[in-house]
C-alpha cells in the first residue's frame, strides 16, 4: 500500500481513492507531465500471469485510441520493478448510481445519450467494456459522462462458486453470453447498456432476485418488464428502446450503439408527450391451480386434476395469454403466494364438487399480486352436460381476461367431448400413467382400455396408450418389440381420428424418439406444434430430441420456447439443467435448479441435480445437503449411492454404510453400491470383506447385463471391470477397459470409470491419458471432482494437488 507522498515511478501518490478485483487505485501526480491521474495497479495475482500481462497491454493501446470526451483517456500503461499499472486521467464528481435519483427525464435522456456516444467511440476501436455498471460511470459537476475501465482486460462472468457455493460477481449488469460463456460481441455491451438505461428512468433494476441464482434465471429466461410500468410519466417510446436493447438474443438488439443514438434522437425530435399513450406490455401469463375436489370422495382428485388440464388447453386456445399450469407439488399455498413463485400477471383459483349427479364448478380471477379478485363465476350442470360446464366457462374467463388486460379473444367453436363414463376413466388413466411406476402404468393401461371400449373414437386415449407403451418400453419394464411397435399403432390410430391433434403426432414422435429415427420423430414433433403454436410439452419434448442427438444448442432454443408457453414447467427446467451440465454451465444449471425448487419445494429430482452440480464443483457439503433433501423427496434412486459415497469421501464409514446397504435393499443397480461398500472396506483395512463385497458387485453387474434390455450397456459394463480389476482379475479387467475405452470415447462417465479402473490397475500413464479426455467429454466429471476421488493421487493425477475431504 503506496502512502501519501511517496513515489512510484515517475509518479507522486496524493492519496488512495479505492481498490477492487483488480487492483489499487490512487489519485496521483504525473511528475514529468505535471498532470493529476488515477493510477491503477494491478493486484499481485493477476500480475503474475504473463497472458495477463499481455492481454493487458494490448487493450490499453487499443483502449489509448479511443478518442471520445465521455471516456476516460488512457495515458500510459507499463511496468515499474516488475508492478503492472495503468495511468488513466483522473475524474472528480459522483457515479451515476448516487446522481440519478436527483435527475429529471430531459436529464436523464442525456445523460443516456452520453453512455451511448461513449460507447459507440469504444467500440469502433475494437473494444467491448464487459464490466459496464452504474459504479464505472462517473458523472462531473457539469454533467458530463465519463465511462471508466476501458482497457484494462477484464473477463466477467458468473463462472465462480465460493465455499458456500454462492454464485460470485455483479450479476444484475451482465448480459445473457457473458452468463452461459458465449462469445462476447459488441452485442453484449449493448444489453448492459439497457439495465443501465433502465435503471436510470425508472429507479428499478429490470432483473430482480432475492439471491444469485434468481437474478441468472430472471436474465437467461424473463422477460424484462416495461419501463413505463414503474414509472408511468415516460414517453412511450423508451418502452421500445429498452425492450430492443434488452433482447435474449444478440441478433435481436440495436445492430450498434449508432443504431441506438438514431432511435433515441427520432424519439425525443418527435417530442411525443410523457405518458401520451401507452403501448400494450410484454406477454401476460395467468397461472390456473389445480382445481381443488370439494367433494367428500378424495379418490375423485384425479377428475378435478385431469379437468384442470383440458380447462387450461381449452382457455390457452381462447386468449394470446400465456395460460400456465400450478407445478405439481405436495405444498399448499394462498393466491399471494402464488403470484409470488410464479410471477404470473392473473391466478386462477376454482373448485370442483360431485354433488348427487350434478358437477359444480367455480372460477375466480385474482390480480394485483393476489390482493384483489377481479372476477368470479359459478357453474353447475349434470354430469353427463360436463363439456357444456367446460366450454361455459372457459369462454367466460377467456372474454373476462380480455377485458381486464386488454389481451385479445377468440372464438372457437369446436371442443373435446366423449361420453362421461369414458372421460372418468380417461382422467383416471392418466392420473396413474403419471407417476410411471410399474404398477401404475399397468392399471392406467386398463383404464385407458375401459375409455375404449365406451368410445373407440377417444383419440385422447389412444394417444395415451401409445404413450404408456413407450414409456414401459423406455423405463425397461418391457423392452420387447412387440410393446414399441404397438405404440406406433395406437399413435397413428390417434391421428386417423383427429388429424389436428398435437398429442397424438407427439405419441408418433416418441415411439420414433425411442426406436432411434431422430428425423421421422422431428418430423413429427414440428408437426405437433404447428397444429398448437402453445403446445409447451412438444417444445420439450423436441428439446429431449436434442439432447439425445447431441445437439445442445438446439435442445437448449426449445426449451427455451416450451418455458415461454409454460413457464412453471419442472421437467422442461430439469431438462435445461441437464443440457447445461452437459455444456459444464454450472452457473446456469444452479439457477436453473433453483428456479425449480422455488415452484416446487418438494421436487426431489431437482435436488438429485443441485447435489451432482455441487458435487462437480468441489462443494461436498452442499452437494451431500441436496442428495439427503432427493431421498427425502424420493427424487432419484440414485440420491442414495450419491449420499453413501459423499459420506464415503468424508469418512464417515458408518453414514456411507447405511446409505449404500439402502440402495441394495432398494434393488436399484446394486452394483454400484456393492462396489463402493468394498471401497470403503479396504480404505478400513479389510481386505477380506472388500473382496467379498467387489465380488458381490461383479456378481450383480453380471445378472444385470443378462437381461435383455441391459445387454451392452457400457455403464454396467463399467463397473464390473473396476469391481474385477479390485479382486486381482486384471486380465479380464484390462480387456472390458480397453473395450470401453473405445466405445465410450465420447462419453465422460464411461472414461471416469474407466480411468478409476487403470488406477487401480496401477498405470498411472494410462489413467492421466483418460482422465484428460474424461474432464472434456460429454457429462464427464470435472477436475476438482477428480482430484477428491480416492481412487486417484499425485501420481496418477493429470492435473492439481488432490484434496481427499471438505469442500473446497
Amino acid at each position: 500500500m503506496l502512502t501519501p507522498g511517496s513515489k512510484f515511478g515517475n509518479y507522486k501518490i496524493q492519496q488512495s481513492v479505492g481498490s477492487g478485483a483488480m487492483g489499487v487505485i490512487y489519485k496521483a501526480l504525473d511528475t514529468q507531465l505535471d498532470r493529476v491521474v488515477a493510477l491503477k495497479l494491478i493486484n499481485e495475482e493477476l500480475a503474475r500471469s504473463h497472458d495477463y500481462r499481455a492481454r493487458l497491454a494490448d487493450e490499453a493501446r487499443a483502449a489509448a485510441k479511443i478518442d471520445s470526451p465521455h471516456v476516460v483517456k488512457v495515458w500510459e500503461q507499463s511496468e515499474f520493478q516488475n508492478q503492472p499499472y495503468i495511468s488513466l486521467e483522473y475524474v472528480s464528481g459522483k457515479d451515476l448510481r448516487e446522481i440519478a435519483g436527483d435527475l429529471d427525464f430531459d436529464q436523464k435522456i442525456n445523460m443516456a445519450r452520453q453512455i451511448a456516444e461513449g460507447l459507440q467511440a469504444a467500440h469502433s476501436c475494437g473494444l467491448i467494456h464487459r464490466d459496464l455498471k452504474p459504479e464505472n460511470i462517473k458523472v462531473t459537476e457539469n454533467q458530463r459522462v465519463k465511462i471508466l475501465d476501458f482497457g484494462l482486460a477484464k473477463t466477467v462472468t458468473a463462472e465462480s462458486v465460493d465455499q458456500q457455493g454462492n454464485i460470485e460477481g455483479t450479476l444484475q449488469y451482465l448480459s445473457p453470453e457473458q452468463l452461459t460463456g458465449e462469445p462476447l460481441t459488441f452485442a453484449s455491451d449493448i444489453f448492459t447498456f439497457g439495465i443501465i438505461t433502465f435503471e436510470l428512468l425508472t429507479g428499478r433494476r429490470p432483473f430482480e432476485g432475492v439471491y444469485p441464482a434468481a437474478i441468472i434465471y430472471s436474465i437467461l429466461h424473463e422477460d424484462p418488464p416495461l419501463a413505463t410500468d414503474f414509472a408511468p410519466d415516460l414517453p412511450d417510446w423508451v418502452d421500445g428502446l429498452t425492450s430492443k436493447l434488452l433482447a435474449k438474443q444478440p441478433a435481436n438488439r440495436f445492430e450498434n450503439m449508432t443504431s441506438v443514438l438514431d432511435f433515441i434522437d427520432i424519439s425525443l425530435k418527435h417530442k411525443e408527450l410523457p405518458g401520451a399513450k401507452k403501448k400494450v406490455g410484454a406477454r401476460q401469463t395467468v397461472t390456473v391451480i389445480d382445481l381443488k375436489n370439494l367433494s367428500n370422495d378424495k379418490s375423485w382428485d384425479y377428475f378435478s386434476y385431469g379437468f384442470t388440464d383440458d380447462l387450461i388447453n381449452e382457455l390457452s386456445r381462447r386468449t394470446d395469454l400465456i395460460i400456465s399450469a400450478e407445478p405439481h407439488t405436495s405444498y399448499s399455498r394462498d393466491v399471494r403466494d402464488c403470484f409470488k413463485r410464479f410471477r404470473s400477471d392473473y391466478v386462477i383459483v376454482g373448485s370442483m364438487m360431485k354433488w348427487q349427479k350434478n358437477i359444480r364448478l367455480r372460477l375466480n380471477i385474482y390480480g394485483e399480486d393476489g390482493d384483489k379478485m377481479l372476477a368470479g363465476e359459478r357453474y353447475e350442470a349434470d354430469s353427463s352436460e360436463i363439456f357444456k360446464i367446460l366450454s361455459h366457462a372457459v369462454n367466460d374467463v377467456a372474454t373476462k381476461l380480455a377485458e381486464i388486460s386488454g389481451s385479445n379473444s377468440f372464438e372457437v367453436e369446436d371442443i373435446f367431448k366423449t361420453d362421461i363414463a369414458a372421460y372418468d376413466y380417461y382422467l383416471k388413466g392418466k392420473s396413474y400413467y403419471h407417476t410411471n411406476r410399474k404398477e401404475d402404468l399397468e392399471f392406467a393401461e386398463q383404464m385407458f382400455e375401459k375409455a375404449l371400449a365406451i368410445d373407440p373414437n377417444l383419440a385422447y386415449a389412444h394417444s395415451g396408450l401409445s404413450d404408456l407403451y413407450s414409456s414401459q418400453y423406455m423405463a425397461y419394464y418391457d423392452r420387447c418389440q412387440e410393446k414399441i411397435e404397438k405404440a406406433k399403432l395406437k399413435a397413428e390410430k390417434a391421428i386417423k381420428i383427429s388429424p389436428d391433434l398435437p398429442e397424438a403426432h407427439r405419441s408418433l414422435g416418441r415411439y420414433y424418439m425411442f426406436v432411434g429415427d431422430f428425423a421421422r420423430a422431428e418430423e413429427s414433433f414440428l408437426k405437433a406444434v404447428a397444429i398448437n403454436p402453445k403446445y409447451a410439452i412438444g417444445y420439450r419434448t423436441l428439446a429431449w430430441l436434442k439432447e439425445i442427438a447431441g445437439d445442445h444448442d438446439k435442445a437448449i432454443q426449445w426449451a427455451k420456447t416450451a418455458l415461454r408457453y409454460a413457464p412453471n414447467d419442472l421437467e422442461t427446467l430439469l431438462l435445461l439443467s441437464i443440457v447445461n451440465m452437459d455444456l459444464r454451465k454450472y452457473t446456469v444449471a444452479l439457477a436453473t435448479l433453483h428456479r425449480a425448487i422455488e415452484l416446487a419445494p418438494d421436487y426431489g429430482l431437482a435436488y438429485q441435480n443441485l447435489g451432482t452440480v455441487y458435487q462437480r464443483l468441489g462443494v461436498l457439503d452442499l452437494a451431500q445437503e441436496n442428495f439427503l433433501q432427493a431421498i427425502k423427496y424420493k427424487g432419484d434412486p440414485n440420491a442414495l449411492i450419491d449420499a453413501g459415497y459423499i459420506d464415503m469421501l468424508n469418512g464417515d464409514f458408518v453414514k456411507a454404510r447405511e446409505k449404500l446397504e439402502e440402495s441394495i435393499a432398494e434393488g436399484f443397480f446394486p452394483f454400484i453400491a456393492y462396489y463402493f461398500l468394498g471401497r470403503i472396506e479396504l480404505r478400513s483395512d479389510n481386505p477380506k470383506k472388500a473382496e467379498e463385497y467387489f465380488l458381490k458387485s461383479i456378481e450383480s453387474a453380471e445378472e444385470w447385463e443378462s437381461k435383455d434390455q441391459h445387454k451392452g450397456n457400457p455403464h454396467i459394463t463399467a463397473y464390473r471391470a473396476i469391481a474385477l480389476a479390485s479382486v486381482g482379475r486384471k486380465d479380464e479387467a484390462k480387456l472390458l477397459l480397453e473395450k470401453l475405452e473405445k466405445d465410450g470415447k465420447e462419453d465422460g462417465t464411461i472414461l471416469y470409470n474407466v480411468g478409476r479402473g487403470y488406477a487401480i490397475l496401477g498405470d498411472s500413464e494410462k489413467t492421466k491419458e483418460i482422465l484428460k479426455l474424461a474432464v472434456t467429454e460429454h457429462a464427464g466429471p470435472t477436475e476438482k471432482e477428480v482430484s477428491i476421488d480416492d481412487h486417484f493421487d499425485q501420481s496418477n493425477l493429470p492435473f492439481g494437488e488432490r484434496k481427499v475431504h471438505g469442500t473446497i
